[in-house]
């Protein structure tokens, strides 16, 4: 972790303070006192950032039901604290980058990310800090490597190709003079 700057200067504790609080507070958790109902489809509602959370977790989740690294096809699959740890990290990411959002492929980058945190050679047993805030350290890897990879994931504005409308054609007498303006004078 030192080598992407954190936890040199003792920050590390704070980060995963920071990453826990903003991964609790993401969470919608409908209350008594909200007299919101779930289909109303008013724009003070509650409910309307549930279902905007819903379809991100939804996009997410379409990716990690594909995530099957080669040489270890079934190492998320088959632990589901895993799974949620990969879900939680990009969920709260891709909220705290609301114009990047989520692109297929982050995944596989924080999966990598994930399972290098828990790579057997680490021999983290239960006592070891690092498994409680795994999720955290994986979030806080995430973070600082998508400074420099998140302009791979950007959407690049292209101009349309032209039309057949917009391309002139040649003139009648053969020559390309609409290709490149009027002609000159005589």
């Amino acid at each position: 972790m030192r080598y992407l700057g954190v936890g040199s200067d003792g920050t590390l504790l704070q980060k995963r303070k920071a990453y826990e609080i903003l991964r609790d507070e993401l969470k919608f958790r409908p209350t008594l006192e909200q007299q919101h109902h779930p289909l109303s489809e008013a724009d003070d509602n509650p409910w309307n950032q549930f279902y905007a959370d819903d379809h991100l977790v939804r996009e997410i989740n379409t990716d990690l039901d594909r995530l099957y690294p080669q040489g270890q096809e079934t190492y998320f699959q088959e632990r589901k604290d895993y799974m949620d740890m990969l879900r939680n990290v990009l969920f709260v990411w891709c909220k705290q980058h609301p114009t990047l959002a989520y692109r297929q492929g982050m995944h596989d980058l924080v999966a990598v990310i994930l399972y290098a945190c828990v790579n057997p050679s680490h021999m983290l047993d239960e006592n070891d800090d690092r498994v409680e805030f795994l999720e955290h350290d994986t979030y806080i890897l995430f973070e600082r490597i998508m400074v420099w990879m998140k302009p791979l994931y950007a959407i690049q504005t292209i101009s349309p190709a032209p039309t057949p409308d917009d391309v002139p054609l040649p003139t009648a007498d053969g020559s390309d003079a609409d290709l490149f303006g009027p002609p000159p004078p005589r």
